[in-house]
């Protein structure tokens, strides 16, 4: 899993260094990505939403990976859950 997301931030660099080229030779494509979003208070640029939906889905994944891996060194070594409540 890790060599896969190593292996994809060259890929993510390049298309960022190639967005932000164009964005200073001034291509109106740069102006999709970059352009700022209307109708909020303060100018936010586009790629603020992926950058926020990366992190979210990007986190999801992780915890989600994290914990199956717990779960299965549960069940290897034997190790049973927590008591979770007061037991009278």
């Amino acid at each position: 899993m890790a060599t896969l997301l190593l292996s994809l931030v060259p890929l993510a660099a390049a298309a960022y260094a190639e967005s932000n080229l164009a964005l200073v030779v001034g291509a109106p494509a740069a102006d999709a990505l970059h352009g700022p979003i209307r109708g909020l208070p303060v100018p936010v640029s586009r790629a603020v939403g992926a950058v926020v939906a990366v992190n979210v889905v990007g986190s999801a994944v992780l915890l989600v990976l994290l914990g199956v891996r717990v779960g299965r060194a549960r069940e290897k070594y034997g190790v049973k859950l927590p008591v979770m409540c007061v037991v009278r």
